[in-house]
């Protein structure tokens, strides 16, 4: 599990079902306080690197676009000059810029939404905390007043808190699925194999298509 999926599941109603569960919550509360403080810094710090993602991915972008302006008016200028040659490898690098923009254009997406999450995800930590701060007292309280059956002792064997919390209720991955996931990956290899080979006939066709638009631009032998 992710960090940011791991830290979206520290939600107030397990936070409350882990103290229900606790047979000496007032031992317990400060520390879980301490940790979930831990924890907003360290989503914090994801929410920065997940911006900084979002920041490099558009100056890619942009950087993608300006070289497909070039190679274009370059194209046209080399074909202008009877630089055939010339002008295929300018329109040739065209596309594969424009390729290029298209798989920006899918990251910048993929990081502004990673960057969304852990913003959410960091708010939810950072009102979690503030809550549990404001009714520690009463939390305490309510968890150590008798109501039915005794609480089930949890035992300190050196793992976090909230690695507790985060698992209350968390379904175990079936193995089924993980082999249906190596099934679908290989087909997807294959099938990435026999596509690459038709997008280098697609490539080619494009560049010769894009040539004879430019001759008829500028005026250029057929």
């Amino acid at each position: 599990m992710g960090l940011i999926s791991r830290l979206r599941r520290i939600t107030r109603g397990r936070i409350e079902a882990f103290l229900d569960a606790l047979e000496d919550p007032a031992l317990i509360v400060p520390q879980l306080i301490d940790e979930l403080a831990d924890q907003v810094k360290v989503a914090a710090n994801a929410e920065a690197k997940s911006l900084t993602a979002v920041k490099a991915h558009q100056r890619k972008l942009d950087e993608a676009t300006g070289r497909a302006l070039r190679m274009q008016r370059g194209a046209e200028l080399a074909l202008a000059a009877g630089k055939e040659d010339l002008a295929r490898q300018a329109v040739a690098l065209q596309l594969q810029a424009e390729r290029d923009q298209q798989s920006l254009r899918d990251m910048l997406a993929g990081a502004q939404a990673a960057h969304a999450e852990a913003r959410t995800v960091r708010r939810q930590l950072a009102a979690e905390l503030e809550s549990l701060r404001a009714r520690r007292g009463e939390l305490i309280r309510r968890a150590k007043a008798p109501s039915g059956p005794a609480p089930a002792r949890i035992a300190s064997d050196g793992r976090r808190l909230l690695d507790d919390v985060a698992r209350m209720e968390e379904k175990a991955v079936d193995a089924s699925d993980a082999a249906d996931a190596a099934d679908e990956t290989a087909a997807l290899i294959e099938s990435d194999l026999a596509s690459r080979q038709v997008d280098d006939l697609l490539r080619d066709n494009e560049v010769q298509r894009r040539l004879e638009d430019l001759r008829k631009q500028v005026g250029g032998p057929g």
